[in-house]
Formats: C-alpha cells, structure tokens, sequence
C-alpha cells in the first residue's frame, strides 16, 4: 500500500511539474508531446543492491515535449522500473525525474542525433522493504538511430533508503543502457 501511494503521488508531483512552465500554451504543448518506450538493462553500483544481482531489467516510458531552453532541447518525463526478480516481491528501483535533453550534433543526411541531459526527481526504492522515496538525479546520453528508434545510457544516484526491513541503508545508484521506440 505504501509503494502504491508513493508511486501516485510521485506521478502526479512530476506531471505537475512538467505542465506548469507551459500553462500559458497548453493547446500547442499538449500537441507537441511524444510517448517513448524504452527496455534494457541496470547495472547497480551500490554494493547491497549489487550483491542481489549484478543485472537487473530495466523498463521505462518517457513523455517528452518542446525544452525549456529553445529548439535544441526537450523537456522529458521519465518513468522507470528496474527490477531484480519480475512479479516476485521485493527488489525494485522505480525512479520518476524530470530532465532536460539537449541536441550535441545532428546529422543533416540521416536521423542521427546524439543528445545529453540530465534531470532530478524522486526514487521509490524497495530492497527488501519496505519501500522508501527519495531524491534522484539522473545523467542522460543517447543517439537517435532513425526518426523512430534510439539508444540511451544514463547513471541514476540516489538518496539513501531502508532495505532489508530496514536493517541496513543502500543507494539505487547504476548504469542503464537501453533501446526505445518513439511512438
């Protein structure tokens, strides 16, 4: 009950967070939004997270529209679930972040855009309960391999949380690497 209640107000906090800088444009914001999914891997590098398993599936589905710093960036919405064992229990990493992606190169003879960004959010951590929120931050890399499909690679660090019933503290702090689809 606890993760559920965390999850939902972390969602409704970072969509609140990402509407609001474009109030004053709402019908040609909500135009401009796009749905990514995204699925992978996490590699944790914290040691109590590691010692579950070294890789962990990762998911996620961003919500990106028009940047904050003019045409080479984009506000993104990112929604992420990392977890250890699918269904079963505990070990789940979730962070929510809202960041900003900004165009390095774009190739004028293909799809090709490599981009940087980073955000900061919230994290709920659950290790071995119970589950926690918490401060994150994350740094983002990614290429657009076609108008539809992309490569990204991000480190999340996180704020300390409870794992194992709250006999120990640890970090979601890892490596993604992921492929997306741009709907």
């Amino acid at each position: 009950m606890n993760l559920t209640r965390n999850v939902i107000l972390g969602v409704v906090f970072a969509m609140l967070l990402c509407v609001v800088p474009k109030a004053n444009a709402v019908d040609s914001y909500w135009d401009k939004l796009e749905l990514r999914a995204r699925a992978g891997a996490y590699f944790p590098t914290e040691k109590v997270v590691k010692d579950l398993s070294d890789v962990w599936g990762a998911i996620g589905l961003d919500i990106a529209g028009p940047g904050l710093f003019g045409k080479n960036s984009e506000t993104v919405l990112s929604f992420d679930l990392y977890n250890r064992n699918w269904g079963r229990g505990h070990n789940t990493v979730f962070p929510i972040i809202l960041g900003e992606n900004f165009t390095v190169t774009q190739s004028s003879i293909s799809d090709f855009r490599l981009y940087v960004g980073v955000g900061v959010g919230m994290v709920v951590g659950d290790v071995g309960g119970p589950s926690n929120s918490k401060f994150a931050a994350r740094a983002v890399v990614g290429l657009d391999l076609t108008d539809k499909i992309f490569l990204e690679g991000s480190y999340l660090v996180t704020d300390r949380f409870n794992a194992f019933q709250g006999t120990t503290t640890t970090r979601g702090n890892g490596l993604t690497a992921m492929l997306g689809y741009k709907f």
